[in-house]
């Protein structure tokens, strides 16, 4: 009897602590983005989650392949390219061609504020990743498409831009994605089209994922935070022009230089930030009707503040539109942007699968525990094994 309560103890022992055990030595921290996969226009992955310990966009695709591709990371091939000695990736979910990679508001390469290749980009929790690709780049060209999202209790606004990339100067230009058919991709059902500015707002859908169809996929309940990976630092309360794009439809305050203006017909536009060559350069847009109200330079070649709402232009850019004097600070301007101006990071469930360090000393305390203790009822079981033949020929002569 006593031998069989000692083999179900062991056996007991065994079978609750091997699974732990286990599980602790193979746990690891990890973070959790997320990548939307279009090949030839057709959506094949949907903002769903990767969880990294890679934290760069490379990692993050390399995951996604493992995950979702059939081939696995045999679908990817990146490396530096002998002709034009950059980091490209020459193969991407199995298709040979350098595919379009968007992080969060835009393709890498058209920040400049951020590293341009995928082996050194960095990436943080909730990051949206979009690999847009085409097996017939020079007849169907991929289209790259990035989303933003903000997230106002059951509903989100999820605004769609558009990119172009030229070729001959490996320059990016964009502008809204207008009339884009927006879906819920777990079900298939329609979720309306975009407007002019390439924004609307839907209901959230119950798996949280909103897509552009066939083209980009952001998860809206939980959003990348604002600002991304990369973002240059600016004053306190204050966002870099850099940036502008991913504020658009907010009040923020923006301390920067006026570089040139030009004559737009009912208005002159100021290029704010950098000159007209800059594709980051924010734009303030003052009515003719109302230039009266302004120094006649119209602050060109000054540093000033700007407090006001941003909105998209019709190059895709980020504008202010300035009606009032009291909009402007000129010269370095103490931080006094209105609490709108640094939008809320969504309520998102942590992306993080980090231990808590308490829980670590517990794990480590089941392993040692485990080692220590399965040596000890292997051999309190042998003891008991031996001495209970022994006590069998006692207690039978015993008997006799």
């Amino acid at each position: 009897m006593k031998m069989v309560l000692a083999l179900a103890i062991a056996v007991i022992l065994l079978t609750v602590m091997t699974p732990i055990a286990l599980a602790a030595d193979s746990s690891g921290s990890g973070t959790t983005v997320y990548v939307s996969v279009s090949v030839d226009g057709k959506l094949l992955v949907a903002a769903q989650p990767i969880t990294i310990t890679d934290m760069t966009v490379q990692g993050a695709i390399k995951a996604a392949h493992a995950e979702y591709y059939s081939g696995g990371e045999s679908g990817y091939t990146a490396g530096i390219d002998p002709m034009f000695n950059f980091y490209l990736v020459s193969q991407c979910w199995g298709i040979t061609a350098t595919p379009f990679v968007i992080l969060n508001g835009a393709p890498l390469g058209a920040d400049l504020s951020i590293p341009p290749t995928v082996d050194v980009c960095p990436v943080v929790a909730n990051d949206n990743i979009i690999i847009c690709t085409s097996s017939d780049p020079m007849n169907k060209p991929a289209q790259p498409v990035s989303l933003t999202a903000t997230l106002s209790g059951d509903s989100a606004t999820v605004t769609a831009t558009a990119w172009i990339l030229d070729f001959m100067t490996f320059t990016y230009s964009s502008a809204p994605l207008a009339n884009a058919n927006v879906v819920d991709p777990t079900t298939g059902a329609s979720l309306g089209t975009t407007d002019a500015n390439g924004s609307i707002t839907v209901a959230v859908p119950e798996s949280g994922v909103v897509a552009i169809e066939g083209l980009a996929a952001i998860n809206v309940k939980n959003p990348p935070a604002f600002p991304p990976a990369g973002t240059t630092t600016t004053p306190e309360g204050m966002i870099s022009y850099k940036d502008a794009k991913n504020y658009i439809g907010k009040t923020v305050t923006i301390q920067d230089k006026v570089f040139e203006k030009v004559d737009a017909g009912d208005f002159w536009v100021l290029f704010f930030g950098g000159p007209s060559s800059d594709p980051n350069a924010v734009g303030i847009e003052v009515s003719k009707s109302d230039v009266s109200k302004f120094p006649a330079d119209l602050y060109v070649g000054q540093t000033i503040t700007i407090t006001g709402e941003l909105h998209t232009n019709p190059v895709g850019g980020a504008s202010f539109s300035l009606t009032d004097p009291s909009q402007i600070q000129v010269g370095g301007a103490p931080a006094t942007a209105p609490t709108s101006a640094a939008p809320k990071p969504a309520p998102a469930a942590p992306a993080s699968t980090e231990y808590p360090l308490l829980y670590g000393y517990t794990i480590t305390l089941i392993i040692v525990g485990v080692v220590i203790l399965t040596p000890i009822a292997v051999i309190v079981i042998i003891k008991m094994v031996r001495q209970s033949r022994i006590d069998k020929p006692a207690a039978a002569s015993k008997n006799k």
